[in-house]
């Protein structure tokens, strides 16, 4: 194993491990393993209706997106658009069918598209413009240059029309990716307070407008994401304590 991106479980036990040599799948536990796709596997999930979604690709290799049926026995390529390499996906808590699906290219956001039927057909999404400080839309991504590194999607647990896409800031839309709006802000000049490049969304099981955020700046909470087009953010790092240094210097003798 070497670099493991995720790690999922399926309703009937089998344990699936995104890894930089593929992905390898067990049904007993993580006693053995199975090598059932190459590449460098970036994503990986679970539909509702038990399809299996997995991408490769990383910053300057080519990615593709490939879909289970069988438990992840085997996979099929359904790709959606070329020119992509780390591909981020999200799968509707509430129907299975419905993913969306975002691909890096190199600095900035390739494409974004969207499937009702399980990948065999794709519509294409707007991509969500980054919001200078000046507050308006300029001619970035929102992911302002950064796709190889904060690139995240969420689906809200009931309404497929309704999905998360945080880069910098993070972005919704309720319309199924027509359009978007900017919900957070990482000075807090152009909206609601949330520390830069966000890394992981997750909805809170049970209550289906509440979610955490992890970012740069570590954990936060919204009690109302889900139904507020200006929700509130609270940073949740109660204990929480880590350090990144930036520089060093040392006096020469």
């Amino acid at each position: 194993f070497y670099y493991v991106q995720k790690v999922v479980v399926t309703t009937s036990g089998t344990v699936l491990a995104a890894t930089r040599n593929g992905l390898f799948r067990s049904t007993n536990g993580g006693s053995t393993w199975t090598n059932v796709l190459s590449g460098i596997v970036a994503d990986i999930e679970i539909g509702s209706n038990g399809n299996i979604y997995a991408s490769t690709g990383i910053i300057q290799t080519a990615g593709n997106l490939y879909r289970s049926t069988n438990d992840g026995s085997s996979f099929s390529d359904i790709t959606p658009a070329t020119g992509g390499e780390r591909m981020e996906i999200a799968v509707a808590p509430s129907d299975g069918n419905t993913l969306y699906v975002v691909a890096s290219s190199g600095s900035n956001v390739a494409w974004f598209r969207k499937s009702t039927n399980g990948g065999s057909s794709w519509t294409t999404v707007a991509i969500p413009q980054y919001l200078e400080q000046s507050c308006s839309a300029g001619t970035q991504d929102f992911t302002r240059g950064q796709a190889w590194y904060d690139l995240i999607l969420a689906v809200h647990p009931t309404n497929p029309n309704i999905v998360l896409a945080g880069g910098i800031d993070v972005h919704k839309t309720t319309n199924g990716g027509s359009s978007w709006s900017s919900i957070s802000y990482w000075t807090g000049s152009c909206g609601p307070y949330l520390h830069a490049d966000q890394h992981a969304i997750q909805f809170r099981p049970g209550f289906p407008n509440e979610a955490v955020f992890g970012n740069d700046g570590g954990v936060a909470y919204s009690s109302n994401v889900g139904s507020s087009s200006s929700p509130a953010f609270n940073v949740r790092n109660n204990g929480y304590n880590v350090t990144q240094f930036y520089a060093v210097a040392m006096q020469n003798t």
